[in-house]
């Protein structure tokens, strides 16, 4: 009986050591943060702050411990992950580490500034089309083309292409499988630089290579 106590009481011991501590938000703007002991499936601590631009524009900052398939990202560098469909924008400032507090860091919001770069932006779903061009932002310098099933209590085709970063094209299938989208396709393409005309021969020549971008964009949004 007193093997068995020791132990445990051993065990115990190790348990509560080898516990990752993360910071955690106490409020919604997270103002204020405190240190938690992280879940046991939970091998990394997380700072972000997330932006979403559109029909309402939120900034949130997350302080939390995260499981490694959220936290794909290389350990102790900041990254910006960034998704433009131009009717709607995500982006995060984000650091995954694996030190006891690491995460107490407050990140800054991610740029939204265009990058001159350029891609089609579609939207289609539940009946619903959106269809131009977007402007890149930031560090999306990739095209995205997705198309799924979303799954729910109705389940329904989306397809979709706009701006993105080159991580999301890298991380995306370290993301997948998940329970809420059925992935049909997912390609990246390198989103096209406009083209600067600085001596024209004539008028018609001028006009012809001033639709140089918006070709180039709709001719990758139909190979990828």
């Amino acid at each position: 009986m007193k093997l068995i106590l020791t132990l445990s009481l051993i065990c115990t011991r190790f348990y509560s050591v080898e516990m990752l501590q993360c910071f955690n938000c106490t409020d919604a703007a997270c103002t204020n943060s405190s240190l938690v002991t992280c879940p046991a499936l939970n091998e990394r601590c997380l700072t972000a702050t997330r932006t979403i631009k559109g029909p309402d524009n939120t900034t949130v900052v997350l302080k939390m411990c995260s499981p490694s398939s959220i936290c794909v990202t290389p350990l102790n560098t900041e990254v910006t992950v960034s998704g433009n469909l131009g009717i709607i924008r995500a982006s995060s400032n984000q650091l995954c580490c694996n030190t006891n507090g690491c995460n107490n860091e407050t990140l800054s919001a991610p740029s939204s500034l265009a990058n001159g770069r350029q891609c089609t932006s579609y939207s289609s779903f539940q009946g619903f089309v959106h269809n131009s061009t977007v402007a890149c932002l930031g560090v999306e310098d990739q095209c995205l083309s997705f198309s799924g099933n979303v799954l729910g209590s109705i389940n329904y085709m989306v397809n979709l292409q706009g701006c993105t970063s080159t991580n999301v094209c890298n991380y995306i299938d370290q993301l997948l499988p998940s329970r809420y989208i059925n992935f049909v396709q997912f390609t990246c393409n390198t989103a096209p630089l406009p083209v600067t005309v600085t001596k024209a021969h004539n008028t018609a020549c001028s006009i012809r290579l001033s639709l140089v971008p918006l070709l180039l964009g709709l001719t990758i949004s139909k190979l990828i």
